[in-house]
């Protein structure tokens, strides 16, 4: 499991990199909406390019962060205090609340995308308190 972890977070750190130098591609077009919009003195056209800019943005930060908070899990699998049942099926269910709120944030569906984000901060305390406890189990 700490290798499948590993490797998912490493490949979405690696997407959403490569989806950061497309939203600078992106930013010279929506710059140019935005001053556009205030030259048109248009107060809906420049919240529209605003929100949108907003919007794929968002969906870029989270989407790298929680790729990579999946990385520094994996590479702390081997200090989680869990039998490795509970290890496998703790990081699927992680995998899977990562999945599914960034697929959420890029439909921009946002209660799928709290569901996703509630899964992940779960897995992740769930996490922390097996690497405590293994922690206390080692000072004792």
């Amino acid at each position: 499991m700490r290798r499948i972890l590993l490797v998912f977070g490493l490949f979405g750190v690696l997407v959403y990199c490569i989806y950061g130098y497309y939203l600078g591609y992106q930013h010279g077009v929506f710059d140019a909406l935005i001053k556009q919009a205030v030259a048109d003195n248009s107060l809906a056209l420049y919240w529209d390019a605003t929100s949108r800019w907003n919007r794929i943005n968002a969906q870029h930060a989270h989407g790298i962060g929680f790729s990579i908070l999946v990385l520094l899990t994996g590479l702390m699998w081997n200090e989680v205090w869990f039998s490795e049942k509970i290890k496998r099926c703790l990081g699927f269910v992680l995998i899977g609340g990562c999945i599914t709120a960034n697929l959420a944030i890029a439909v921009y569906y946002i209660p799928v995308m709290i569901l996703g984000e509630i899964i992940l901060l779960i897995c992740l305390g769930t996490t922390l308190v097996g690497i405590v406890k293994r922690s206390v189990n080692k000072i004792e």
